[in-house]
């Protein structure tokens, strides 16, 4: 009977819950093998006899497993909340995946993360961030930039503050930055350090202008030598003192800069005429312009009336001896080195003697003195020359130095070095005894 009954349901193609065994079962369809083809909602098994808590998505067939839980659970039978973070959906009610917990509508504010578990850092805006990553939604916090904020805004940014997604100043850049972002300090060559970029370049231009002898507008390019301010094409609009031409390139003498036409409104010191090409005259510091007559003239000179600086003449006392007086310090001198000049002049003469006796005795042994006697001799024969020389500078009687002149003269035949015969002959014939210098003179 069940048989035919089992088969009326499939042919008649409804839905029954009949007993087997006594068990109730609820098949919604009949397979071949006459098992269960599919559940109703909340059975599962091969005979639809297993309940599954799954509502509303029911559960699978064979596994039991929920295909869909209700609001706010998952999990595998749906015994799991989901995370409190999760943004609700209509009706408030919160969802997340059945299989991983993950919310499916995004999280509430300052939440984000798979299961919104990661808290919006405080550099976001009101602490606001995309649930996907976590990047800030609402803008940065005052000198933050980035898409997490999480960089600091340019130290060149007026106010201090920047755009989030690309850090551009909005307000424009500090005195002594430039860029787009402000990141870059211009040069010291302009004015005040003050500069900024154009839209169509990124080559920095002076604000101000240049400082002397840069050439404009970026100012990274020097002027010509002596130059101190230029323009754009490089001709010089000022030049340093003492140089002029359109580059400065021609000196010139003038006390202040000079002009376009060269003439000069006065001159350095030292010249004159209309450019200052001049010179002054020849030791003279300063002079007129026009006349070239001199103002100031080196020291020692004088101006003489005639554009000349010639030299003073200065006459002082101590310089004009008084008539009738006599100086004094020749009469010393003369008193010092004239007796000096003499004892000098004895002193060689013995000694060239006394050199020339040691030769000769050396040369001949023989006529070497060979007794005491010889050599008092020739003692006194060189006292007698000292005493001449002495008496002939203290100008004694004319007929004194005749008389010296003549012992001198025997003295020197007396102790003249004798031959070898001689000597041999004097042995036999003993000479007299020769009066001192003092004896001949009496």
């Amino acid at each position: 009977m069940a048989f035919w009954n089992l088969l009326n349901a499939i042919i008649i193609g409804q839905l029954c819950v009949f007993n087997v065994g006594g068990s109730e079962y609820n098949c919604l369809s009949l397979s071949s093998s006459l098992t269960c083809g599919e559940c109703y909602i909340g059975w599962y098994g091969d005979y639809c006899d297993k309940a599954c808590d799954c509502n509303p998505g029911g559960c699978n067939k064979v596994t039991g497993v929920c295909i869909q839980c209700q609001a706010g659970y998952y999990s595998t039978n749906c015994s799991q909340t989901c995370p409190p973070q999760c943004r609700e959906s209509y009706d408030d009610r919160v969802f997340c995946g059945r299989t991983t917990g993950n919310c499916l509508e995004g999280c509430k504010q300052t939440w984000w993360g798979d299961k919104c578990e990661h808290k919006c850092g405080k550099q976001c805006n009101d602490s606001i961030c995309f649930f996907y990553d976590g990047s800030c939604a609402s803008g940065c916090v005052h000198g933050l930039t980035g898409t997490h904020c999480n960089k600091s805004c340019s130290a060149g940014c007026l106010g201090g503050n920047c755009r989030q997604l690309n850090g551009v100043c909005p307000r424009g850049c500090k005195t002594g930055f430039y860029g787009r972002t402000c990141d870059r300090r211009c040069t010291d060559k302009c004015q005040h350090k003050d500069c900024y970029t154009r839209i169509d370049r990124d080559r920095p231009t002076c604000t101000r202008g240049c400082i002397p002898r840069w050439k404009p507008p970026f100012c990274d390019i020097p002027c010509p030598p002596y130059c101190l301010s230029c323009t754009e094409a490089g001709v010089c609009t000022s030049c340093k003192k003492g140089f002029t031409g359109s580059r400065c390139e021609k000196r010139c003498n003038c006390r202040s800069s000079c002009s376009d036409d060269k003439l000069c409104d006065g001159c350095s010191d030292g010249w004159r005429g209309q450019t200052c090409e001049l010179p002054c005259s020849k030791n003279c510091l300063i002079c007129q312009q026009e006349s070239g007559n001199c103002t100031a003239c080196r020291q020692g000179f004088a101006y003489d009336g005639r554009s000349q600086c010639t030299p003073i003449i200065q006459v002082t006392t101590d310089e004009v001896p008084i008539p009738g007086q006599d100086s004094k310090v020749p009469v010393l001198i003369i008193l010092i080195i004239v007796p000096l000049i003499i004892v000098a002049a004895v002193c060689i003469l013995i000694y060239i003697r006394r050199r020339m006796s040691h030769q000769v005795s050396i040369r001949d042994p023989v006529t070497m003195p060979r007794n005491l006697e010889e050599q008092q001799e020739l003692q006194i024969h060189s006292m007698c020359l000292a005493v001449q020389k002495s008496d002939s500078k203290s100008a004694t009687s004319a007929q004194t130095s005749k008389s010296i002149q003549t012992t001198t003269c025997i003295a020197s035949k007396q102790f003249r070095p004798e031959s070898i015969e001689a000597k041999e002959t004097s042995k036999s014939h003993p000479r007299q005894k020769t009066p001192t210098c003092h004896e001949q003179r009496l």
